[in-house]
């Protein structure tokens, strides 16, 4: 499906069969007021959603909150969104639970996104992946992509947060899907400048994550932790640019650029191990 130039409202679209949309240049599409539905929502196992075209969110008009792609992947489903322009966002602009197949979320742009509210639950991100598919393994890429907050929350609750990576059912115990999270080379700036409570760092990954590649990003005027890792397996952090870090008086949660924590939860991870070499 070709979306042409224009703006088009839309209260929410299901997408229940392989398609694959593409937002052609000067293509909108916007979520409606009040919108009772996520903007667009995956039940298909797969989904293409290529720019140059926008999503806007509308964040400043929706209650409760909204998604602008909610696609759930379990195993054999593949996803990607690839190019797109997302402005206005609200909650996460991409969300996936079930976590056991392949997503990509490469070249992408999030700017305008609301910022955190400072209720405990209520994440605010561009990618948020969490509830693992038990016994799955997936893989999700987020690579080359550019996230824009703000160095100076006005709200209680801070910037909003990267990607919160949480692909688990019950990391505690050990299980869950164990995923792999690729991140290369994306650009952060003034991400996760929170005290709001919740961990919403440019890049965080909870337990039960089976492999974290983290590498040649850059980050700049970012808080809470860069780059967290709790009870990660294979953690590799390498090649990556820190700078102009903690800026906002808010910031009460200060973790340091790189936050790894092996031990997180000793019975999510048999043998937790980590490279952390060559960032600056």
């Amino acid at each position: 499906v070709h979306v042409p130039a224009g703006t088009f409202i839309v209260n929410g679209i299901t997408i229940a069969s392989p398609l694959t949309i593409r937002l052609m240049p000067g293509a909108t599409v916007k979520h409606k007021n009040a919108a009772t539905a996520h903007l667009f929502h995956v039940t298909a196992t797969r989904f293409n959603l290529y720019g140059p075209g926008t999503i806007d969110g509308n964040h400043g008009q929706q209650t409760p909150r909204k998604y602008a792609v909610s696609a759930p992947c379990p195993s054999g489903s593949h996803h990607r969104v690839e190019g797109v322009r997302f402005i206005n966002t609200q909650a996460a602009a991409i969300y996936s639970n079930n976590f056991g197949g392949t997503f990509e979320v490469i070249g992408n742009s999030f700017v305008g996104m609301d910022q955190h509210s400072g209720v405990a639950g209520e994440w605010t991100t561009a990618v948020y992946v969490e509830s693992g598919e038990v016994g799955a393994r997936g893989l999700f890429r987020l690579n080359h992509n550019t996230m824009v907050g703000t160095d100076a929350p006005t709200i209680a609750g801070g910037s909003p947060g990267g990607i919160f990576f949480a692909p688990t059912t019950d990391y505690a115990n050990g299980v869950g899907n164990f995923s792999t999270l690729e991140a290369i080379g994306n650009h952060f700036w003034g991400i996760g400048q929170n005290a709001g409570g919740n961990d919403i760092g440019p890049i965080h990954c909870y337990p039960a994550t089976d492999g974290a590649r983290v590498i040649g990003n850059y980050f700049e005027k970012c808080g809470f932790s860069a780059i967290a890792a709790k009870s990660v397996q294979s953690f590799i952090c390498t090649n990556n640019v820190i700078v102009n870090g903690q800026t906002s008086t808010q910031n009460v949660a200060a973790e340091g650029a790189i936050s790894y924590a092996p031990g997180y939860h000793s019975g999510s991870v048999a043998r937790p191990r980590g490279i952390i070499a060559n960032n600056t």
